[in-house]
C-alpha cells in the first residue's frame, strides 16, 4: 500500500509505523515489506503506483526476507515496523523499535 499523507513529525523526525499481521501464502526470497518516503506531493500523482520506485523523489528500504531474518511466531504475526527520518536526513527502518536498516538521504531529500 501507497500512503498518501505527510508524515508525522516528533522532535526526533517524521516517523511513521506499520504492523503487519497476515502474511500472503508464498514468500520465498521476497522482501516482506519495503518502507521509505517521498518528497512528491501525493496530488501529483493521479494514478495509484504499484511500487515505491514508481513514486519520483523517493528512497525505500527494503526489509530483510524471512529466510533472513528470525521473526518471532510465523503463525500469527504481528511485527512493527517503524520508519524514522532525522533531521539531518538518515532514514532509519526500525523492527520492534531496533534499528535494522540506514540510508543517508540526498540533501534535496531534507527539509521538505
Amino acid at each position: 500500500a501507497v500512503g498518501s499523507t505527510q508524515v508525522p513529525l516528533y522532535p526526533q523526525g517524521a516517523y511513521f509505523e506499520v504492523v503487519v499481521t497476515k502474511l500472503g501464502a508464498s514468500i520465498g526470497k521476497v522482501p516482506l515489506l519495503s518502507v521509505g518516503v517521498s518528497t512528491t506531493d501525493p496530488d501529483q500523482n493521479r494514478s495509484q503506483p504499484r511500487m515505491a520506485r514508481d513514486i519520483p523523489s523517493s528512497w525505500v528500504l527494503p526489509t530483510a526476507t524471512l529466510t533472513n531474518m528470525e521473526l518471532p511466531s510465523r503463525d500469527q504475526p504481528r511485527w512493527r515496523f517503524g520508519l524514522l527520518v532525522t533531521p539531518a536526513g538518515e532514514m532509519r527502518l526500525l523492527f520492534e523499535g531496533e534499528t535494522v536498516g540506514v540510508q543517508q538521504l540526498p540533501a534535496a531529500a531534507v527539509g521538505h
